[in-house]
Parts: C-alpha cells; structure tokens; sequence
C-alpha cells in the first residue's frame, strides 16, 4: 500500500515540477518596476500570499493530477461524441421570423449616405463600411430578395449558441426562402 502511495505522489510530483519548471516565468525587473509604479509597495501578507501559491499549486497539482486527468480526457471524449449535436443550428443572426419589409439597393444605398462636415466618413453608403457593403451587394444574384431584419437582444446565435447583448439590425439576401448573405449595420 505504501509503494502505491509512494508512486502515486512521485508521478504527482513529476507532474507539478515538470510544469512549475517548463511554464512559469519569473517576472522581471521591468515587469516588477512597473507592477510597483502602478500599485506602490505591497503590504507583508499580500507577498506572504504570493510567496505561497506556487507551492500550494504544486501541492495541489501533486495531490489531485488524477482528477485533472480524467476532466481533461471525458472533456476530449464528450466532444468527440457529441461533435455531431454541435453543429450550427442557424448561422446568421438574421432569423426568417425577424425579417421586415423587402427593400432595393438604391433605396437602402439612398438612406444610408452620411454627410460628414469633417471628412471623417467618408460620403459613400455606409460610410467605413462600404467594402463591406460592396462584398454583400455582390452576392445578390437576379432571384435573391433583400429585406431589412431586426434581432432581439438575447437571441442565441453562433456556434456555441452565445446570445446577443444588443439588438441587431441589418439586411439579409433571400434566395429559394433561405437566408443566404446578411449584413450587420447596427447594434444598441
């Protein structure tokens, strides 16, 4: 029982000074200079609480690196069987039950000139966006449709499902009743 003990904190502490060794980095004295400038001199306990995190990590690592094991490889394992529930539900934030009206280019072009007294935007359709705008336009092809949309904030998006933080609006290229292109020009 006790060589397994024995071996069990040997391979922990192999484990935890392999990493204490390959990944830590000592500040340097620019980076202490600096830390200093910033936040004055530190009192007594809180360099006592720095003193003792990295041999309480090693501790740690060398008590509990089984655990982290097994998380790591159920984590690679619950991956690679659920990558096929994972794939992209929708991936625009235009959404069909989101869409408005149907629009035309000149009329959206028309509506979206700024006229910046400073010359800070330029005076073209959508301002610093328009290469954007030009890459959207060109995607529309003589049986797509464009409408305006406006998201909801919280509507979940992306991927990993994230939810936006703001509502979206923009327009969105419609071809066969899908949404195939959208372009984002505002967000609050």
């Amino acid at each position: 029982m006790m060589l397994y003990l024995q071996i069990y904190i040997g391979i922990g502490l192999v484990i935890s000074v392999g990493l204490y060794i390959f990944q830590y980095e000592r500040p340097s004295q620019f980076a202490k200079d600096i830390n200093k400038a910033i936040y004055g001199e530190k009192s007594w306990h809180y360099r006592l609480r720095e003193k003792l995190v990295i041999p309480g990590a090693i501790l740690l690592i060398t008590v509990c690196w089984p655990i982290a094991i097994y998380m790591a490889v159920k984590d690679l394992i619950d991956k690679k069987m659920n990558k096929d529930e994972e794939e992209i539900e929708y991936p625009f934030i235009a959404r069909p039950q989101y869409l408005l009206e149907e629009c035309n280019i000149g009329q959206i072009e028309a509506e979206n000139i700024f006229s910046d007294p400073l010359n800070g935007v330029p005076s073209l359709p959508f301002g610093h966006m328009n290469k954007a705008w030009i890459e959207f336009v060109n995607q529309l092809s003589p049986d797509g449709k464009v409408h305006r949309f406006k998201t909801p904030k919280d509507t979940p998006f992306g991927e990993y499902g994230e939810l936006l933080e703001d509502a979206v609006e923009g327009y969105a290229i419609i071809r066969n009743g899908q949404i195939v292109c959208e372009f984002i020009n505002e967000s609050y």
